[in-house]
């Protein structure tokens, strides 16, 4: 039973018990009242009829006593009025029965009142003519006395009324804070660092409220400490001081996985830049203007690759940049060279950079999966190519790694819109386990692909860039949603597993279809909001997407948990934002970007980063999921840090839904 109940019920108790003393008491004294009042009234009433008849008696004037004794009876006061004689005989007598007027007969009945009866002796002089006897009505006294009653009870619900109105307002004013503090609790429960309470003005309470906002406090500071210390230590490992960019080993990673890895591989360009005689220019005017221009230099790289959805950029050496942007083709990466040519000739010109000769790019194209080691090789000989040429030129690489526009582009791009126009997508399935034992599955994730003019499966990565180009992005993801609410529905949601489905950008960015997908998934049975198990359906999306379009994906997220179903974060750790907006936006898990885990078992830097992660993301609830998973030993110290899920090759590879 709730505080608030627990003190109604005492003070109604309370408030009853008061009442029926007042009222015992009142009535008491009023029926004491009445009694001695009715007793008074019928010896007034006696003794002044014995001196009206007395000299009526002496004359035996029957008819004068009967209408003196008239008078007096017809005020009701009265029930019996006798006239005696000296002998005691009746000389006169009136009697009526009692009939009370307003007043219930169940209460006549409980409350016996005495009528008094009063005698009076007549003299003449010396002498006892004869006497008189009444006997009081006690009419007045019932009435008086319900009325007392009545006028009580009237009293008593207008005061229970009022009492429960003030009472209630009152006790719901009193327990306002530890209402709050109750949804604080919940708040802390939900991992939600940002409730504080106003201190109430009540002394005991104030003390419970003030305790819970200092913990409150003491915890969201321990948790936002811990997030900037993860993204610290993050940027001191794989961040270079002066830029802020991916320093030489992270870069590789990423690129490594970028290569390698058929889901994320998408076709783009490499750009290999290095400043020259950085060293010289060092030696002649001092490092810290050394670092001015390689700033210079790394802010506008990063102003570039902001204009991009998938970009990798680091700092390989002293003066050598790397670059690499996904889904442009040659002419965009061409354009792009000479813009940042354009911007080395400028910083000669407003003398930021003593030399004419301030850089040259080495640039690749890049349309399959390769070994990073070739492709960072025919980059480095693009670049000497371009030093060559002279200063600040640029130049693409024309080797056997040349990826220039193939003469069946046309033909492909004719065949690739026919396929995702008619819906013709093969769904792929890779599930995601828990990094246990037993291998309980937490989702499966949804990949697509299509076959080309080979009739040869063709991976997302291959095809995606041209289909965003094409702004055909929304026809695949209503066709892979279409066929997994098909899937849903005809297998049933007990029989299937939890899916993940990946969403692009354009669908996110466009409240119609994200009306539409609400639509779609009202055609399924209404999940288990209370249930500990994961969402049927999670959509997707990559770190960069999220940190890009934070307040978009806060409303969707809001709208599918509302409906049963949850977002997920893919290639977590790719970007170098703040781990602060997880606790906002609260996802059911993180992937960790395979840059991570493809050495995890001989990195510390690595797994002390995973381990960070991990330990944020269970403050929040929210799942850590390691991919690229491909072997035992990254296995093996996975579960050392404690990641919830796994995925890739080790254990489940890619496979047809059915």
């Amino acid at each position: 039973m709730s505080l608030y109940k627990q003190l109604v019920i005492f003070i109604s108790v309370l408030f009853v018990i008061m009442f029926a003393g007042t009222f015992m008491v009142n009535f008491k004294s009023t029926q004491s009242f009445l009694t001695q009042q009715l007793k008074s009234q019928t010896n007034d009433a006696a003794t002044a009829l014995g001196l009206s008849v007395m000299p009526l008696i002496e004359d035996y004037d029957i008819a004068g006593i009967q209408t003196t004794v008239n008078t007096i009876f017809d005020s009701g006061y009265y029930q019996v009025v006798d006239v005696l004689d000296v002998d005691g005989a009746i000389l006169t007598s009136n009697t009526q029965y009692p009939v009370i007027e307003g007043v219930p007969a169940w209460f006549i009945n409980t409350l016996r009142l005495e009528a008094p009866t009063t005698t009076r002796e007549i003299t003449a002089g010396w002498l006892i003519a004869g006497s008189i006897r009444i006997t009081g009505h006690p009419g007045y006294a019932y009435q008086q006395l319900w009325e007392v009653i009545v006028r009580s009870f009237m009293w008593f619900l207008s005061a229970a009324i009022a009492l429960i109105l003030l009472g209630n307002f009152t006790l719901r004013h009193l327990l306002v804070p530890l209402h709050n503090v109750e949804k604080q609790a919940q708040a802390i429960s939900a991992r939600n660092y940002d409730v504080q309470i106003p201190l109430p003005k009540t002394k005991e309470l104030r003390s419970v409220v003030g305790a819970m906002n200092k913990m409150t406090t003491i915890v969201k500071t321990l948790f936002n400490e811990q997030a900037k210390t993860a993204s610290h230590l993050r940027d001191i490992a794989y961040r270079d001081a002066l830029t802020g960019l991916a320093n030489q080993g992270h870069f590789k990673a990423q690129l490594t996985s970028h290569l390698q890895e058929s889901d994320k591989f998408v076709p783009g360009a490499l750009f290999l830049i290095q400043v020259n005689d950085i060293g010289s220019f060092n030696n002649r005017n001092g490092f810290e203007e050394g670092d001015k221009a390689l700033l210079k230099i790394a802010d506008f790289l990063k102003q570039k690759a902001r204009k991009y959805p998938q970009t990798l950029c680091g700092k390989i050496s002293g003066g050598d940049f790397a670059l690499f942007i996904a889904s442009i083709d040659s002419n965009t990466a061409d354009s792009l060279a000479e813009s940042f040519c354009k911007k080395f000739k400028q910083l000669y010109v407003d003398k930021i950079y003593d030399q004419e000769n301030v850089a040259n790019i080495g640039l690749i194209m890049l349309e399959k999966m390769q070994q990073p080691g070739p492709v960072l090789s025919a980059a480095d000989e693009a670049l000497r190519a371009a030093q060559a040429k002279g200063a600040n030129c640029w130049q693409r690489f024309q080797g056997d790694l040349e990826t220039s526009a193939s003469t069946g582009r046309h033909s492909w791009l004719k065949h690739l819109i026919a396929k995702i126009n008619a819906s013709d997508i093969t769904l792929l399935q890779q599930n995601v386990q828990r990094n246990q034992q037993d291998g309980e599955n937490i989702h499966t994730e949804i990949f697509v692909q299509i076959n080309d003019e080979q009739d040869k499966p063709c991976s997302a990565g291959l095809f995606i860039p041209s289909a965003e180009k094409l702004d055909l992005t929304q026809k695949i993801d209503r066709t892979v949603i279409d066929k997994i609410v098909v899937h849903l529905v005809n297998n049933g949601l007990e029989q299937s597993p939890n899916f993940a489905i990946n969403l692009s950008l354009s669908s996110l960015r466009d409240a119609s279809f994200l009306q539409w997908i609400y639509s779609s998934l009202r055609k399924l049975p209404v999940p288990d909001k209370n249930s500990d198990q994961q969402s049927k359906i999670v959509f997707e999306f990559s770190e960069f997407v999220v940190v890009n379009n934070l307040e978009i994906l806060q409303g969707f997220a809001k709208e599918l948990k509302a409906m049963g179903y949850g977002i997920g974060l893919d290639q977590f750790g790719h970007g170098s934002s703040d781990f602060g907006y997880l606790k906002s936006l609260r996802p059911e898990y993180v992937k960790v970007d395979s840059a991570y885990t493809k050495q995890l078992h001989n990195n510390l830097d690595n797994q002390f980063f995973v381990s960070t992660l991990s330990n944020i993301c269970h403050s929040l609830d929210i799942m850590v999921i390691a991919q690229a998973v491909e072997n035992q030993e990254q296995l093996e110290v996975l579960k050392t840090l404690h990641i919830d899920g796994v995925q890739g090759y080790v254990v489940h590879r890619p496979e047809v839904l059915v």
